[in-house]
């Protein structure tokens, strides 16, 4: 039945059919569905489908996948909203938080991003950027979004774009359980293993140094492994002890703090117990971190008892060192002064580590992942993606967040 509350009729010609629902058009037919009324979410929702009859093509042309049929309509959706946004349309309010939290609570990296990147123009997209998406997949948005930007006029484009993105997400070639010819293990002191550092090594630590440039190399069909530099584990010399001391409640001991448990569950007495972190922390200390070596020693003090290790690379060798600083609850008495080199390079070989790590796995980084050459690989981002999903990775970009964190994780074990 025809409504007098939506005129497609004004964005394009034709016997239109437009009946109540959430939101959607199918020009080939001419059928739009979306609510009626004045209120805003319903104004807006109409306003957003109006932009896809004024600006998206009748038909989407050949989709490969249900993979990258979803990443063609998130794309559409930015890019439309680009140009409504543009042309004076109003979008802000076609969606609220109270539908997004429960799929974005639930659901995966593709599936987070993808929908971040088609809430551009809507109110939502800064709460979603803030509260949702870790740093590994906020730069995986930032890239797109300002991509789409530039070619938002060209919907073939944008659907090439979609494309690339989608392969970010397509099941990996399989990487060997085994990664050990990668790793080279050396449980001497660094201070004695570095000695022999060449000077563009020491170039790259220089502590003045800008954030490095990323590069982005848009080679397709590679092995992650491949693009990744070669990484060598380096286990410090851990002679402080750092373990965590709580307490716990029991129903027997010597020191009664809780004499009013006695008539409830007889857990009235409390004994010391260590208490240590079980998990692992990995901290990528790459120039764009942009660490000093008191951020790293709190991360290394407050994961007590838990391993804690440091990585980055060097681009002119492709080799990158993973630092181990704590574990089995001790630590190195000192922070050393030559764990730092100016990138990522090794981010896949580091994360197939940590996923073989027992317990809680937080990886301190700000999801700039790049392989060989310091350059960005879809290889590269497609598999740090898999690793993180998959081995649920908590990925924080600030110390401070880690920490929090951190804390956290404490206080449940302390329960």
């Amino acid at each position: 039945m025809k409504s007098n509350n939506a005129f497609p009729e004004g964005v394009m010609p034709g016997n239109w059919k437009v009946n109540s629902g959430s939101g959607r058009v199918n020009m080939p037919d001419l059928t739009l569905e979306v609510p009626f009324g004045n209120k805003p979410k319903a104004v807006c929702v109409r306003n957003h489908e109006y932009c896809h009859i004024k600006f998206s093509p009748r038909q989407m042309g050949n989709i490969q996948s249900e993979l990258e049929s979803f990443s063609i309509r998130a794309f559409e959706d930015c890019r439309v909203n680009m140009l409504g946004t543009d042309s004076g349309v109003e979008l802000s309010s076609a969606v609220d938080m109270n539908s997004v939290i429960p799929i974005m609570d639930d659901s995966n990296t593709h599936i987070r991003t993808g929908l971040t990147i088609s809430a551009v123009g809507y109110d939502v997209y800064d709460t979603i950027l803030e509260s949702f998406l870790t740093p590994f997949e906020l730069d995986i948005v930032t890239k797109y979004v300002e991509a789409i930007s530039k070619v938002k006029y060209d919907f073939d484009a944008v659907k090439q774009l979609a494309i690339e993105y989608t392969k970010l997400f397509e099941p990996p070639k399989q990487v060997p359980d085994d990664v050990g010819e990668q790793m080279r293990e050396s449980d001497s002191d660094l201070s004695d293993s570095d000695s022999d550092l060449s000077d563009e090594l020491k170039n790259d630590e220089d502590d003045d140094k800008p954030p490095c440039i990323i590069k982005f190399n848009h080679k397709r069909g590679s092995d992650a492994l491949e693009d990744s530099g070669q990484m060598s584990i380096h286990k410090h010399k851990l002679t402080n002890r750092n373990v965590w001391k709580g307490t716990r409640r029991s129903d027997t001991g010597y020191v009664l703090r809780h004499p009013e448990r006695i008539i409830t569950d007889s857990m009235c007495f409390e004994t010391a117990k260590r208490m240590p972190f079980v998990g692992t922390i990995l901290i990528d200390v790459s120039g764009s971190m942009e660490l000093n070596y008191n951020d790293v020693e709190k991360l290394v003090k407050a994961g007590c008892g838990c391993t804690v290790a440091t990585y980055s690379g060097n681009s002119h060798t492709n080799k990158g060192k993973l630092h181990i600083l704590s574990q089995n609850g001790n630590m190195v008495s000192k922070m050393p002064n030559n764990i730092r080199l100016g990138c990522n390079i090794i981010d896949v070989p580091v994360l197939l580590w940590l996923s073989k790590q027992r317990g809680h796995k937080l990886w301190v980084c700000d999801g700039h992942v790049t392989g060989k050459g310091n350059y960005k690989y879809q290889s590269i981002t497609a598999e740090c993606a898999r690793l993180v999903d998959k081995y649920k990775i908590v990925n924080m970009r600030e110390v401070d967040d880690a920490l929090k964190h951190i804390d956290k994780v404490k206080r449940k074990s302390k329960r």
